[in-house]
């Protein structure tokens, strides 16, 4: 099944949890004892040739934001587990899903760029924020469109506008920064 597939068919769990899986040995690793974000990052750096590891990132970050706005913004929600984590098979331990006080407010100092504080009540912080720090990382990482190399994906900066349009959307005021990102693209 391709992306445009998954997509199409509203099926955006489904992809997460396809990704997930791999991303399995990275998420197993000692690069996640930071914390998520943090690891998403190295693991990205580390692994940027692996085109196997890169589509999977790739995927967790389109289906994390597709599934936080669902859940957010078109409805109707889903009973997600508050981490994308959470959505991955039998392999993974139940606390994986669950996020803690300290964890969720690391999500929002994250998501409150330039200081900007959040509107309304925002579920699934998480999955933004994965999306956010998945697709900014592959855009540094990545080759463009018009590049050769084995992890280019055509659609990355659609996404990674998509995502950035969609964090500002969250914010009460406009943020300097998330719009010098979009332009940027």
């Amino acid at each position: 099944k391709h992306l445009e597939d998954f997509v199409n068919d509203g099926d955006a769990l489904a992809l997460l949890q396809v990704g997930l899986e791999k991303m399995e040995a990275v998420i197993n690793s000692a690069v996640m004892k930071d914390g998520w974000i943090q690891g998403l990052e190295e693991a990205i750096s580390l692994h940027s040739s692996d085109y196997n590891l890169m589509t999977g990132c790739f995927l967790v970050a389109v289906s994390s934001l597709l599934l936080f706005v669902r859940s957010n913004l078109t409805g109707p929600p889903l009973d997600l587990p508050k981490h994308p984590l959470g959505c991955l098979s039998k392999h993974t331990s139940p606390s994986q899903g669950e996020v803690d006080a300290e964890v969720e407010k690391q999500f929002l100092r994250h998501i409150c760029a330039d200081g900007e504080d959040l509107i309304g009540k925002t579920h699934l912080l998480s999955y933004i924020c994965t999306a956010s720090t998945i697709l900014g990382k592959l855009s540094s990482v990545c080759p463009d469109s018009e590049g050769s190399g084995a992890t280019s994906f055509e659609t990355l900066p659609l996404w990674t506008m998509r995502v950035h349009l969609t964090h500002q959307r969250l914010l009460c005021k406009n943020s300097a920064t998330l719009k010098a990102q979009i332009t940027s693209l």
